[in-house]
């Protein structure tokens, strides 16, 4: 009975035992994957017996063949085992394998078999461009024959570093040509890295060159209309050619070297479209050239199709114009010009005309021609257009043309004078203010008088005429008025209507201080409106700096006689004003107000 129950127990702990082996499982290696150098093999352990042992087969998992010990335990089994694949007494050839854990007799578990690989791919690479044409950066590819593999993984990663910034390339199948574009010349080293499954790898590298690609360009063209290629002397023709490349000598920004007449050479940069532009201006009249050659930043070049334009002399117009901002420009040509209106002039056609202004101010831009063989300009021309400009315009009929310019300038202000006397007052501190300098313009239409004086400024502080007149030559000035300055009020008698004009080029307004001038009190004063501000001042905002010490009466001159002013004061014109008493001062001070130049 004794042994029965011996037996039985031995059954039940055998049972014990085979069902906390079979609990055992492995993490590393797991099947089907491959594995190189040390493979630390771990498993789950949950559960501890007298004796363990970890053994390996190559090529299955047949429980029934033979298996190769890498280790045996006692007692408490440990998670892992690093097992040095490559070298050593452990050491194994590349191929399949099963691994197992055995608790004495019984087998615990297996991995299934996993795949040991401690060799290198195999890759060569060489260029095959030839017999090709030879690679360049713009049409032709390189091409690279790679042969590669791998003595246990059939299937290894292969990709191609082509070395210009593009994305890894995968290689087709071994044996096979692999193309790419290059997008820019140069040497450049291609570099084939293939990897197995275990993480083994093997690179193989080729420098190939790529030729540069000249660039290509179009026709010379110009802002002319369609099919004209003549232009004035003087008028500014815009060039310009669409020239070709590649995106990198594009962005680099081609050069266009533009030559004219075979000798004065300019150069500009293509934007990176290859837009080749340039503004030129000829010296003389004549059949000229124009020449383009467009490089790119690696020497190519390329030149355009020669072009040829006609220079013309236009017939110039005098005398020179003269118009103020925001006022209608009227022409005033010499009797050879003369026309039926004064915004016309006559060309030497009879019959319709087309007139074109080709060369001008932006605003200038109602030019018409008329029946009569006239061009007629309608033209108010703004503050920004202030100073001188040549215009030229194109006359043409249904059989010839040709080319006519005038000069005009535009100014800041103006004081119309007409023939006899005008009281008057200049609004900017001049930049000379003797008076040949202020009045050199109407100089020739200052009435000149033996026996009197025509221009006269009253100092009612000393009680003062101060008088000037023209020399019989008309060459200046003689008398005790040397100077004409702003504040003051002045009469100049004309025997011819003229306009006074100002620009920046003699009179200052960007003066910051503006003088001021004294007025006797209790006395009339002969005064004028500081600033061109075209609209009107009322007299307490003209005369603010005075307060209240002078009377409402302001008299001004319309060519005939005295007249109250219209409670406005006007720039460029003068004024009699009477103080008032102020009580200890003799003088009162007459100050310029800031927004009177706004």
């Amino acid at each position: 009975m004794r042994k029965n129950i011996l037996g039985i127990l031995a059954f039940v702990m055998a049972f014990v035992m085979i069902g906390g082996v079979s609990a055992l499982s492995f993490n590393v290696p797991t099947a089907s994957n491959s594995y190189a150098g040390t493979l630390n093999v771990s498993w789950a352990n949950p559960d501890s017996s007298s004796t363990y042992t970890l053994q390996y087969r190559a090529g299955d998992c047949d429980e029934t063949k033979l298996w190769t010990d890498l280790t045996s335990m006692t007692g408490q089994i440990p998670s892992n085992y690093a097992w040095n694949t490559k070298t050593g007494n452990k050491a194994v050839a590349d191929g399949l394998y099963c691994l197992r854990l055995r608790v004495g007799a019984v087998t615990g578990a297996n991995s299934g078999l996993f795949t040991i690989d401690n060799h290198a791919p195999l890759v060569d690479i060489h260029e095959t461009t030839v017999p090709y044409p030879g690679a360049d950066e713009k049409s032709n590819p390189v091409r690279v024959l790679i042969d590669y593999g791998d003595s246990v993984d059939p299937t290894p990663t292969c990709k191609i570093n082509w070395n210009d910034g593009s994305a890894l390339q995968d290689c087709p199948a071994t044996g096979i040509n692999s193309e790419h574009q290059y997008g820019d010349n140069g040497n450049y080293k291609v570099i084939v890295t293939v990897t197995d499954d275990a993480g083994n790898s093997a690179s193989d590298y080729v420098t190939v060159s790529v030729k540069n690609v000249d660039p290509t360009v179009g026709a010379i063209t110009t802002d002319l209309p369609a099919g004209r290629n003549d232009v004035a002397l003087g008028q500014a023709v815009t060039f310009d050619a669409v020239a070709d490349d590649v995106d990198a000598d594009l962005k680099a920004g081609l050069t266009c070297e533009w030559t004219f007449d075979g000798s004065t050479v300019k150069t500009t940069t293509a934007d990176e479209d290859g837009n080749c532009e340039i503004k030129y201006t000829w010296t003389h009249a004549s059949t000229h050239t124009v020449d383009l050659t467009v490089k790119d930043k690696d020497g190519g070049s390329v030149n355009a199709e020669q072009y040829t334009i006609e220079v013309l002399a236009p017939e110039h117009m005098t005398p020179m114009q003269q118009v103020v901002a925001n006022s209608q420009f009227e022409f005033n040509l010499d009797a050879a010009w003369a026309s039926t209106t004064s915004t016309n002039f006559k060309t030497s056609f009879t019959g319709l005309t087309n007139c074109e202004k080709v060369s001008g101010p932006t605003s200038m831009t109602n030019v018409v021609g008329t029946t009569a063989g006239e061009c007629s300009i309608t033209w108010t021309p703004t503050v920004e257009d202030k100073g001188k400009h040549s215009v030229i315009i194109r006359v043409n009929d249904s059989t010839s043309y040709k080319y006519y310019s005038f000069d005009v300038t535009v100014y800041s202000w103006g004081i119309t004078l007409n023939e006899g006397w005008n009281l008057i007052s200049i609004p900017y501190i001049p930049t000379d203010s003797n008076i040949d300098a202020v009045f050199a313009e109407i100089l020739p239409n200052i009435a000149y008088e033996s026996d009197s004086s025509t221009v006269l400024q009253y100092d009612a502080v000393k009680d003062k005429w101060n008088k000037a007149k023209p020399t019989s030559s008309h060459t200046g000035f003689t008398g005790t008025l040397d100077k004409v300055v702003p504040g003051y009020g002045y009469w100049v008698k004309m025997n011819k209507e003229d306009t006074l004009y100002g620009v920046e080029e003699n009179f200052n307004p960007g003066q910051v201080l503006m003088p001021s001038v004294d007025l006797a009190t209790e006395s009339w004063n002969l005064v004028g409106r500081y600033g061109v501000n075209p609209a009107p001042l009322d007299i307490v905002t003209a005369f603010e700096s005075l307060e209240d010490h002078y009377y409402d009466s302001v008299y001004e001159y319309n060519g005939n006689n005295y007249a109250l002013s219209d409670n406005t004061i006007d720039s460029g014109k003068g004024y009699w004003i009477r103080t008032k008493m102020v009580e200890g001062f003799d003088t009162i001070a007459y100050e310029p107000i800031s927004y009177y130049f706004e």
